[in-house]
């Protein structure tokens, strides 16, 4: 990477539910490709021998598991190259937070819309913007001001940051019905202290944490959900992601899970 990327966001949660069922292999290979997409800020050429042996293991083993990785969604083929949508969603936010950066240090240094003279003063502003960009990196795209607005996590509440910390996003909580003010699931909360912004109050995150502790904690058998079948939008809003399929076209999901999703269900 560049020294404008140095870093790239992790939602553990997320990263928990992206492989959850899959085997430490599988794991592996997934995360190794995913780097290596963000070392090269794209994608790149498919070579499965080479990838074999950055992953440790024989060609005709990493063959099987690139292949269902592929079927999964995980991982897209683009003719010779290999590719992800979550590695290109990352890539363009990152892309994003820098720009800004670097726009509101250029503004800060030509004041009233002078350019900087080249050679010494332009060299120190290029560092200076550079080091802004890198110091972004507690910069989250959620909080009151929307999901679409990057705010400081210093400027939220300890317990809203923790949750960010886990992965669990505004559009998540807002995925629920709020307990405190009665919100709909998809709707936001009344205003905090009379004002017309909408916060989701902590109680909506609260409930998306304890669906996916159910989630970790429950080993009996779990219910199977079909892929085709109507709850899968709904439970797609409760787990605050795209709901990706097996090779059989199964997926499975806590009873509290589907408790979840058919009340969402019940109220649309």
């Amino acid at each position: 990477m560049t020294s404008s990327q140095p870093w790239v966001r992790l939602f553990p949660g997320e990263w928990l539910a992206t492989t959850r069922g899959m085997t430490a292999a599988e794991t592996g290979v997934l995360i190794t490709l995913r780097c290596m997409m963000f070392e090269r800020q794209g994608p790149i050429p498919r070579d499965d021998a080479r990838h074999a042996r950055l992953c440790g293991m024989p060609a005709g083993t990493f063959k099987r598991i690139l292949a269902s990785l592929i079927a999964e969604e995980m991982v897209s083929a683009d003719g010779d190259n290999l590719w992800s949508g979550e590695v290109e969603t990352e890539l363009s936010h990152r892309h994003k937070i820098t720009n800004a950066a670097r726009e509101k240090a250029n503004t800060r240094w030509t004041g009233k819309g002078k350019k900087i003279n080249a050679g010494d003063d332009a060299v120190a502003m290029q560092a200076h913007s550079d080091s802004i960009a890198n110091q972004n990196q507690n910069i989250t795209p959620i909080g009151p001001e929307g999901h679409e607005h990057a705010i400081d996590l210093a400027g939220m509440s300890r317990n809203i940051r923790d949750y960010a910390a886990m992965g669990i996003s505004r559009d998540a909580a807002l995925a629920v019905q709020c307990q405190q003010c009665g919100a709909e699931a998809g709707a936001g909360c009344a205003g905090v202290r009379g004002q017309g912004r909408d916060a989701p109050h902590i109680e909506r995150y609260q409930l998306v944490a304890k669906l996916r502790e159910a989630a970790k904690s429950e080993t009996a058998t779990l219910p199977i959900v079909r892929e085709g079948d109507p709850l899968v939008p709904f439970l797609a809003k409760v787990r605050g992601r795209e709901i990706i399929f097996g090779t059989r076209g199964t997926v499975t999901a806590t009873t509290a899970e589907l408790e979840a999703a058919k009340a969402l269900a019940g109220a649309a």
